[in-house]
């Protein structure tokens, strides 16, 4: 039986579905910026970040950046301390089998302590996009990324 669970978003006016095909690598190549709903997000809720840099770039030889995201996102329980932080290190795609979610690994190693984050990829209707979900996974507080 698959289950299909969508991801909930605060303030988002999108409905965002798991992945659950095999993704080439080939098309998370490229940079990837927050939608304007996760702007708005951010703004709303006073997180601190800049519109000019928060990016994030996945490269061809498996390295990537993160310049500008809010250290919310790597912060237990999802707490804003006000501090933007610059990581970089490297990253991959994973699905366990067939018709299940498949995901984004980032293997921090600059900018931050080194840790390993798996972050879903969600089906929004002809595109992908990529939620940085601050602390509780149910807490409906995110950055969206697309292309």
């Amino acid at each position: 039986m698959l289950l299909s669970v969508g991801i909930v978003v605060a303030g988002c006016s999108e409905s965002y579905k798991p992945l659950t095909r095999a993704i080439a690598k080939e098309e998370l190549i490229g940079v990837w910026r927050p939608t304007p709903e996760s702007k708005a997000f951010l703004a709303r809720e006073k997180i601190p970040f800049s519109d000019e840099t928060l990016k994030l770039e996945l490269r061809a030889n498996g390295s990537f950046d993160l310049p500008g995201i809010p250290d919310c996102w790597l912060a237990p329980f999802g707490d804003c301390h006000g501090t933007v932080l610059n990581v970089s290190g490297t990253w991959s795609t994973y699905q366990e089998k067939e018709g299940t979610p498949s995901r984004l690994h980032l293997l921090i190693e600059q900018g931050a302590p080194r840790v390993r984050v798996s972050l879903p990829l969600a089906n929004t209707g002809s595109s992908i996009s990529i939620p940085f979900v601050f602390g509780d996974a149910d807490s409906d507080r995110a950055i969206i990324f697309q292309k």
